[in-house]
């Protein structure tokens, strides 16, 4: 996840950036729905058997 700061390609770094600057965190979508996919994600992957 970028910073929200980060509306710019870096190439020296190559790290990830927002096309579209963000406000303030959580202003493209409800934290609930995050967590949701990551929820999903680590049962879909094993990750929730730890």
């Amino acid at each position: 996840m970028p910073r929200t700061d980060s509306t710019e390609l870096d190439e020296r770094t190559m790290s990830s950036y927002w096309l579209v600057p963000m406000d303030r965190p959580g202003q493209l979508c409800k934290t609930a729905n995050v967590l949701e996919a990551v929820l999903l994600a680590r049962v879909l992957t094993g990750e929730d058997q730890e």
